[in-house]
């Protein structure tokens, strides 16, 4: 019997334990039941881009050093280090940036910059006039252009920065409102080792001033330290891509529409494949003509916006006949420039029409009616090319190939970036041309990475490079033509001589200084007077041709439309006027008109 009650009483308890356990798991899951009611986490924003980089240790985040991972010349660079504003070239106006005002005083040259309050770098530092002053020196350590239009700047408060101009200019007034200041913080140390030097005189190219510059160079910070609302993530940094995550700190970023800015590595050959998997949002890079029509056939809109720039010949004046004005004429004359660009980048390349060193679209602007009509434009006409040589005494031998007058046969390597898919097709064209009409050329590859410093070497006899620029003043566009590979406009430089072309010439204007006169053409608030100037240059670029100019570039961007982002500007808007200086996508994204598709 105690046996049967002790069975009767155990199974009673296994009963009420179960229901205690069901009754406990009931209760449990109840709180859980309002979640499948409330609405789903918000949707991140995500912008994916694509950019050329190197991983570290290969790149590192010294803004200054050779091979910083900054995305130079990208609409991602300015999104993580703000100038202090941009610009709109349609409307000549200034978006406020790190920068609220600046007013110029024509009777001080004065530039009053006022800065704006409450900014933090991303390691948490304020943003101070200080950092202006900073990166002031270093850039007059490095020889920046700001200092041939600057030569006094002063902190009047934490907030406020006096530029003083030797003498007005709208140059040197983009060379301030573009500065990107740099943080204390990281650069400090070296802007307190400069000053004393820069301020006793010294010049950049003094041996005290460059050793500072040395151990700059060598500097290896351990972070990335940004002004802007985006900060590369480095725990994200792949071969294949990296994120760039939204600063909370930053003073704009309740403006921005994305979260994160992704951008896929690689050069033209490697995005292809990921813009055709509608993988990125927008791309600069110059795809092929046939490429850009699967974008277009795949609905993927193709955006072109002139970059005031394109591919060039630059020569080697160190090598016998390319210094000699009429062999660079004859060259000129030898290459369809239509042709050339269409089998580059089909509509995107426009053949160069008026051959002054700066881009057509702005000949008209910057020259008067009657120097413009002066301008030989070269046209295709491979006699006058055989005219210009016969001229200089040179002769077709029996093998086709022209002779020069000391009887060395004209043969020459031409030199070009190896990854740029437009210009590797332009220069096996411009080859095949050449080639034809009896110079012969042999097309070289080099990578991208190595090929502006073996230009700057002078390892090249014929090489590519960009003329004109993609800033709206031309005298950015002879800078690009004559000084960056012209050893920074002093041909002594001989651990850069590059081009090594003399920037003092004789013309049939009368004698030239190229340097002083790309200096000038910048300076006064006055644009006639630097108009006129403009016009002697491009006279002068135009007779001497001391580069060819092939095409310039529009750009054939994909522009992936309501898939990660909404809000494209239309074919017709302004904005789209912009270089790629002032990149509309940036100036999209840091004022919030760009957004992330829903």
């Amino acid at each position: 019997m105690r046996k049967r009650l002790l069975g009767i009483l155990a199974v009673l308890t296994v009963l009420a334990l179960l229901v205690t356990a069901c009754g406990k798991d009931k209760t449990e899951q109840q709180p859980t039941q309002p979640t499948q009611t409330q609405p789903a986490p918000a949707k991140e924003g995500v912008f994916y881009g694509a950019w050329p980089y190197d991983v570290p240790p290969k790149s590192h985040w010294n803004v200054y050093g050779a091979g910083g991972l900054v995305m130079g010349g990208s609409p991602f660079n300015e999104l993580m280090m703000n100038p202090l504003m941009m610009y709109y070239w349609a409307t000549d106006k200034w978006e406020p940036l790190l920068a609220t005002e600046y007013k110029v005083d024509a009777a001080t040259n004065n530039v009053t910059v006022t800065l704006r309050k409450g900014v933090k770098f991303s390691d948490g530092t304020d943003f101070k006039a200080q950092d202006i002053i900073n990166t002031s020196y270093i850039l007059k350590a490095q020889n920046n252009a700001l200092w041939q239009y600057v030569d006094k700047i002063d902190a009047k408060d934490d907030h406020t920065v006096v530029f003083h101009m030797s003498q007005p200019s709208t140059v040197g007034l983009r060379y301030i409102l573009k500065m990107q200041p740099q943080p204390a913080s990281v650069y400090g140390q070296w802007a307190a080792k400069l000053k004393p030097l820069i301020d006793a005189g010294k010049a950049a190219a003094s041996d005290e001033v460059k050793a500072v510059m040395k151990e700059l160079d060598a500097f290896r910070p351990a972070d990335f330290v940004v002004s802007g609302v985006y900060k590369i993530d480095t725990a994200s940094i792949t071969e294949a891509q990296m994120t760039m995550k939204k600063v909370a700190t930053a003073w704009n970023a309740n403006t921005v529409k994305f979260d994160k800015i992704v951008i896929h590595q690689g050069e033209t050959a490697q995005v292809t494949p990921l813009v055709l998997d509608k993988k990125v949002d927008f791309a600069t890079h110059a795809f092929p003509v046939a490429t850009a029509k699967q974008f277009q056939d795949l609905g993927i809109r193709v955006v072109r916006y002139p970059t005031y720039s394109g591919p060039s010949l630059f020569f080697n004046n160190d090598i016998y006949p390319l210094n000699v004005p009429e062999v660079r004429q004859a060259i000129a004359y030898a290459i369809n420039r239509t042709e050339n660009g269409i089998v580059a980048l089909g509509p995107s390349g426009v053949g160069a029409k008026y051959m002054a060193g700066f881009s057509d679209n702005l000949v008209t602007l910057w020259m008067n009616d009657a120097d413009v009509k002066k301008l030989n434009q070269y046209a295709y006409d491979p006699k006058k090319a055989e005219e210009a040589l016969t001229k200089k005494g040179f002769k077709k031998g029996a093998d086709g190939i022209w002779v020069d007058d000391k009887g060395k046969k004209m043969e020459f390597e031409l030199s070009v970036p190896s990854d740029y898919a437009d210009w590797s097709a332009s220069a096996d064209n411009v080859a095949q041309q050449l080639n034809k009409f009896g110079i012969k050329i042999t097309v070289r590859g080099v990578p991208s990475s190595q090929h502006p410093t073996d230009v700057n070497a002078g390892k090249f006899q014929i090489a590519y490079r960009l003329y004109g620029s993609s800033i709206p003043h031309p005298s950015f566009g002879f800078r690009a033509d004559l000084i960056t590979y012209n050893g920074g406009g002093d041909i002594a430089n001989k651990e850069k001589p590059g081009q090594n072309y003399p920037l003092k010439q004789k013309w049939s204007g009368g004698e030239i200084d190229f340097k002083g006169l790309i200096t000038k053409s910048g300076q006064g608030l006055d644009l006639a007077p630097q108009k006129q100037l403009t016009g002697q240059l491009a006279l002068a670029f135009n007779e001497l041709m001391p580069i060819v100019p092939l095409y310039e570039r529009y750009t054939n961007s994909p522009a992936l439309d309501k898939v990660h982002v909404i809000g494209w500007p239309k074919d017709d808007d302004p904005i789209l006027k912009n270089g790629g200086a002032d990149n509309f996508v940036t100036l999209m994204i840091l004022t919030g008109k760009l957004e992330a598709a829903k």
